[in-house]
């Protein structure tokens, strides 16, 4: 008999999509409380109108476990001020799509660098991006589309890497989340000149020992994108 699939545990970072007047509402949240049949969940920087705007609205909460993409239902039923959503949970967690499957295109700073001479092991390449500086001021972007998901991203970029060569990638992320930018080591899956863009590569990647929270707020980006896009019906189907 298979283990039931567990249900988002404390201090995880979750996905919420909430229906407010028949339009998804797509935002993070962090589980403070997780029981079998109600979350409680903190939702930093909204005001009370928003608050008042998901009251008893249907909610589906997606994350993580493993490799697997997780999905349970319910409705959020309360708010314990200032910032806490209380959702009561009507199903039991479902699998979803594996997370590596989950993409959208958005458009995102972008900047790749090669690693210098002196960085020769994976490990080394690590020490190297954890010491990037979080100002964004300080790095130049190229403004293009990011086929992106949680695991890997395929963009434009002012430099062209060979297959298995690795590479810092930095994100600039849209106004008003933080962090502002991530910073990620990424080996190359693909890298060829761009068609029609003289000066500039097209290269696909595959992100590196990834923080928990960088890969979140990925997957939170990917499918604020596709709730936009496609809709709450499209992100949320699972078999029933």
């Amino acid at each position: 008999m298979s283990e039931p699939l567990p249900f988002p545990s404390v201090e995880r970072t979750v996905t919420l999509i909430a229906i407010s007047k028949s339009e998804p509402v797509v935002i993070q949240a962090r589980i403070l409380v997780s029981k079998r049949h109600l979350l409680a969940a903190v939702v930093e920087g909204q005001d009370d109108e928003f608050f008042e705007r998901l009251q008893d609205a249907p909610a589906t909460v997606l994350y993580e476990e493993g490799s697997l993409s997780l999905v349970v239902r319910g409705r959020v039923s309360g708010r314990v001020r200032p910032d806490r959503l209380l959702i009561t949970l009507t199903t039991e967690p479902k699998v979803g799509e594996r997370r590596e499957f989950i993409r959208a295109d958005i458009v995102l700073g972008v900047r790749g660098e090669a690693l210098p001479g002196h960085v020769t092991t994976q490990d080394r390449a690590l020490e190297w991006v954890a010491s990037f500086p979080s100002d964004p001021k300080l790095f130049s972007f190229l403004d293009t589309p990011v086929d992106l998901s949680g695991s890997g991203a395929r963009f434009s970029a002012t430099l062209l890497l060979k297959k298995g060569e690795l590479a810092a990638v930095t994100l600039r992320l849209p106004p008003g989340l933080e962090p502002q930018m991530v910073h990620m080591l990424a080996r190359v899956v693909r890298g060829r000149p761009a068609r029609g863009h003289e000066g500039l590569a097209e290269l696909a990647v595959e992100f590196l020992n990834m923080p928990e929270a960088v890969r979140d707020r990925l997957h939170h980006l990917v499918f604020q994108a596709r709730a936009r896009v496609l809709g709450v019906a499209d992100l949320t189907a699972v078999d029933d």
